[in-house]
């Protein structure tokens, strides 16, 4: 018994010795990369920073950039595989035609689009989104366009999609430098985002996509469009997934239609910018669905400014959160008298209809959105003997929580 014990021991030894030079080699493997990340960072900083101009913009706002993660979402029924088609066409196409008023950068470079799509069948739904998109860049439906890359990994199991993706992305990046476009700029689009993790409402797997494709961002140079979808009965991206997107995006995008006073549907497409890292957010945009075009077109502008009119002169609450984002912008508070007067002004209502929006917005705890996107509600701070104040906090809770808020006059 005495010589089995002591041979237990002596393995456990062997086994913890090896253990302890594994981790150390592991540790000097760390080191090693990151002694190298600093020299290489060290040596960029040493030198003239050129920043790179935006692929696509809308005026002279950027929306996608070399190495960023953009996000689009949406209800079912939205139109965000539309609008990301819409995008896809911009970049394969010359650039001279109008897409939306959005425009790409015509730099010595062109562009390469790999469309990666998780939840069509490719029987009739995929293909023809194929079609749309080459026509919407100036080819023939059915002609190969030798810079779009379509791919469906909807036969994947979801722990293996992220390696197709990469496997995907490598394949188009061979292709590019074996026909000598090694040099031009990779799109990818994925539609939808959510089916490439086991849980979309989990947060370590939430964590685990975006740093995987942060990752492929940094090692490929490409743009990524992450297409999501909306949790039911609210306007946050679906799970842990919308909630880390939203701090992973320089830029994010809802699409949906914009509903009438009595909350009906219109015909009008809404494309608001919840968030554009580096420049102030452009105004919504509206676009209606054209079956003769096959895909989204801008909307009658007498037709939005009906709809628009109705909604400001019933003082309507979405109307009047809008503006209060854009009051907000660049205040950390903002006294009774200055919220009433600017949010009347921006909103085209009386002082009156402002006051009772502001209560509306804080008893409901509305979700508005700071300049970097993020979930915010209003709160009224009282003091003795000062006028009452009004900050955006970051907040969890979705538009129509139950949670009780202050009534601030």
């Amino acid at each position: 018994m005495t010589g089995d014990s002591n041979n237990k021991k002596r393995t456990r030894a062997h086994e913890d010795a090896e253990k302890r030079v594994a981790e150390a080699a592991s540790k000097r493997e760390m080191l090693d990369r990151l002694k190298w990340s600093s020299d290489d960072l060290k040596i960029k900083a040493a030198g003239k920073i050129v920043f790179l101009p935006a692929w696509v913009t809308l005026g002279d706002v950027p929306i996608i950039s070399r190495g960023t993660i953009n996000l689009i979402q949406g209800k079912a029924g939205a139109h965000k595989s539309r609008f990301a088609e819409t995008l896809a066409g911009l970049l394969l196409s010359d650039g001279r035609k109008d897409f939306l008023g959005f425009k790409r950068y015509r730099g010595s470079e062109g562009y390469c689009v790999a469309y990666v799509d998780t939840e069509r069948n490719c029987l009739e739904d995929f293909p023809a989104a194929i079609q749309r998109i080459r026509t919407a860049a100036g080819y023939r439906p059915t002609e190969d366009t030798p810079n779009f890359y379509p791919v469906s990994i909807k036969q994947e199991t979801r722990e293996d999609r992220l390696t197709a993706v990469r496997t995907w992305i490598d394949h188009v990046q061979d292709d590019m430098y074996n026909r000598g476009v090694g040099d031009w700029n990779l799109f990818v689009v994925l539609d939808v985002v959510t089916d490439c993790a086991r849980s979309f409402n989990n947060d370590s797997d939430s964590l685990l996509l975006f740093d995987y494709i942060g990752n492929l961002c940094e090692d490929t140079g490409a743009a990524f469009l992450l297409l999501l979808h909306e949790n039911p009965g609210t306007e946050k991206a679906r799970g842990h997934i919308g909630t880390e997107g939203l701090n992973k995006a320089n830029t994010q995008i809802q699409i949906g239609y914009e509903r009438k006073e009595n909350g009906e549907d219109t015909e009008l497409i809404k494309v608001k910018f919840l968030k554009t890292r580096n420049a102030a957010k452009p105004e919504p945009l509206y676009f209606q669905f054209s079956r003769t075009e096959g895909g989204l077109v801008a909307a009658d502008k007498e037709r939005v400014r009906e709809v628009l009119a109705e909604k400001t002169k019933a003082g309507n609450i979405e109307i009047a959160a809008e503006a209060m984002e854009r009051v907000m912008v660049g205040r950390g508070e903002i006294t009774k008298q200055d919220i009433l007067t600017l949010l009347a002004a921006e909103a085209g209502i009386s002082e009156r209809t402002a006051e009772r929006r502001v209560n509306d917005l804080i008893s409901t705890g509305y979700t508005l959105r700071d300049d970097q996107g993020r979930a915010c509600v209003l709160i009224a701070t009282r003091a003795t003997g000062r006028a009452t104040t009004y900050t955006l906090q970051p907040s969890s809770e979705g538009k129509g929580s139950d949670k009780d808020g202050d009534i601030p006059f």
